[in-house]
């Protein structure tokens, strides 16, 4: 799972954090795919003015797959 951090570049500030998970089986996403979902993700949640997508900047942060649950022997 990777996260889209977007970044108001005027104040340095993230605001919006947005799980995503673009692709599939023999699917490989590519850059624009990933942003412009987490884009279309911030404006539904309003925490992006979707008149200014400029003012933003884009950075992924990968998360580490959670452990398997454990089940008893």
């Amino acid at each position: 799972m990777t996260d889209v951090h977007i970044i108001d570049k005027s104040t340095g500030e993230t605001v919006a954090v947005i799980p995503a998970s673009v692709g599939g089986l023999d699917y490989e996403a590519n850059l624009k795919e990933w942003i412009d979902t987490a884009w279309e993700a911030a404006v539904s949640d309003g925490d992006v003015d979707p008149a200014k997508r400029d003012r933003y900047e884009f950075r992924f942060v990968n998360k580490p797959a959670p452990d398997p649950p454990m089940f008893p022997n």
